[in-house]
């Protein structure tokens, strides 16, 4: 997004004479972050991101192509055995607590919003804003209420991040603003948990409704959703199913790579067939 490519681009082309591909991973309104020195085409890993960058760089050629991650990766990691109340909604999320990821009221409302069964919220993650959310997790510890949020804080290990993941019933994630298709989400969804996420850009382009979760257009809206999902359990394991299929399916990472090879290949025969006219003239 801040990266200054113009004296490196201008590098390349003097000396080598190659295609450029620029790839875009994050989302941003101002102007002065979405200028794109000239280059064959630029990858953005939303359609938000790309329409954005169009309209700063019009001249350029432009792609979508989404995160993926490789559901085999994921595949042999056994979830964890968590001491839980059956009737308790287990949900999770996984991002830094900061103005851009984390909503300053969201423990609030995960802390009080009524289901009829108790939710349990787990925060994994740092940054800045941690602090604030422990201060408001102390506060409603003493006003008592039902649910409860739990902050694990950063966790490097792979295999132990992704056995908590897959113990959880529902991803539950909204933002401030839109953004490029989320890695976090991308986990959640190879691990075969659903995910129930604010409707921005570009995470509710890779959602289907009732078949890997639910995009809310408001909390009020995902307050009805959690509720339908908590009395009727049956609904939601089919959902876990359908989100793992779905994912092996649509989003795995072999299909963004196939994206990107198709793309690579396009180009190269462009500028090949360039390359050869020039030389024959």
């Amino acid at each position: 997004m801040i990266s200054n490519t113009s004296e490196v681009y201008k590098r390349i082309r003097k000396k080598k004479k190659i295609p450029i591909i620029t790839i875009n991973h994050s989302f941003s309104h101002n102007a002065r972050y979405n200028q794109i020195y000239d280059c064959n085409v630029v990858v953005s890993v939303c359609e938000k991101m790309s329409r954005t960058l169009q309209k700063e760089n019009p001249h350029l050629k432009h792609e979508v192509i989404h995160n993926g991650v490789n559901f085999k990766k994921y595949e042999g990691i056994i979830p964890n055995n968590r001491d839980v109340d059956k009737n308790v909604l287990l949900t999770g999320r996984i991002n830094k607590f900061n103005m851009i990821k984390h909503p300053t009221d969201w423990i609030e409302w995960c802390f009080n919003v009524k289901l009829p069964n108790k939710m349990v919220h787990e925060y994994i993650g740092g940054g800045s804003y941690v602090s604030r959310a422990n201060q408001v997790i102390k506060k409603n510890k003493r006003n008592r209420t039902s649910n409860k949020v739990r902050i694990l804080g950063e966790i490097k290990d792979f295999k132990q991040k992704i056995a908590i993941i897959k113990s959880w019933d529902l991803f539950l994630y909204e933002i401030n603003t839109h953004e490029g298709v989320s890695m976090s989400l991308l986990e959640a969804l190879a691990c075969g948990v659903p995910a129930i996420c604010s409707n921005h850009y570009g995470n509710k382009e890779i959602m289907e409704d009732g078949i890997n979760g639910y995009v809310f257009k408001d909390r009020k809206h995902a307050q009805k959703i959690l509720a339908e999902l908590c009395m009727n359990k049956d609904k939601l394991k089919q959902l876990k199913k359908t989100t793992k299929e779905h994912f092996i399916n649509k989003l795995d990472a072999k299909f963004m790579a196939g994206k990107y090879i198709n793309l690579i290949d396009k180009i190269y025969r462009k500028h090949m067939e360039k390359y050869n006219k020039k030389n024959e003239s």
